[in-house]
């Protein structure tokens, strides 16, 4: 067939390094009345956790820095959010997915989750909240497009920034570290036991330890297929330095690569 008609309108386009279609971007504002109306459900105190997918932006990984300190919350990053690497925070719990392998941390009941960005990789993640089914969930991003889970009470559908930097000033500031305590307690233990039982033998769980332990600070990792990323999330060095970790979600193989690229 005689493709000519078409390929003539795109030929700016193969001619330039510049996109066929332009997306001008836009924020949805958070109203007020729904962060005072939170602010006032989540008590001071409560056994929180800021679960974290896919974001952004630096200034959304800000946000829920931010979030998780002044609540005084344990924060689980997904490794797509952006804070598995060269983020330094005491409120991270890295190997929560290990951890939970454990009977008396699946036992510990969150009394509230709040779920920023998109969807998060680890399936124990999930089914440790679906056991408890926290009283308060609230999910927070700017897709209109993600499912939404059962178990959610508040849908908010806004800049997971402006939200979180809202929600802290809105706040009362947590004092008892107990329940974060608890978890970064268990975060050092898994710490301990994994540099030791992964250095042992090569396995995958070990080279992705080691390739995390050991990228330069200010390079990047793109992870290509589906058990690597899944390995990477859960066994990631705590104090990776790399700039950033990045994998596709669904497209993972061949096709997601060439996408990417």
């Amino acid at each position: 067939p005689n493709l000519s008609p078409w390929m003539d309108s795109l030929g700016h386009w193969i001619e330039s390094n510049d996109p066929h279609t332009r997306y001008a971007g836009g924020q949805r504002v958070v109203d007020e009345s729904t962060v005072q109306e939170l602010a006032g459900l989540l008590v001071a105190d409560a056994s929180g956790v800021l679960v974290v997918g896919h974001l952004r932006s630096d200034a959304d990984r800000a946000g829920v820095l931010t979030l998780g300190e002044m609540l005084g919350w344990p924060i689980v990053a997904d490794l797509g959010s952006g804070l598995r690497a060269g983020v330094s925070s005491s409120h991270m719990i890295h190997q929560l997915d290990v951890i939970l392998q454990h009977d008396a941390a699946m036992s510990d009941a969150p009394d509230a989750v709040i779920h920023l960005g998109g969807r998060f990789l680890s399936k124990r993640v999930q089914a440790w909240i679906n056991r408890h089914q926290p009283s308060i969930y609230v999910l927070c991003n700017d897709s209109d497009h993600q499912m939404v889970p059962g178990m959610v009470t508040h849908r908010v559908l806004g800049s997971v920034q402006a939200f979180c930097e809202d929600l802290a000033r809105a706040s009362k500031p947590g004092t008892d570290r107990t329940w974060l305590e608890r978890w970064q307690q268990r975060q050092s233990l898994c710490t301990e036991v994994l540099n030791v039982q992964l250095q042992s033998v090569l396995s995958e769980p070990a080279l992705a330890r080691t390739v995390s332990r050991l990228i330069p600070a200010g390079h990047h990792m793109f992870l290509g297929n589906s058990m690597p990323v899944r390995d990477m999330d859960m066994f990631t060095w705590p104090e990776c330095q790399a700039a950033g970790i990045h994998a596709n979600r669904g497209a993972s193989g061949i096709d997601g690569l060439i996408a990417s690229a």
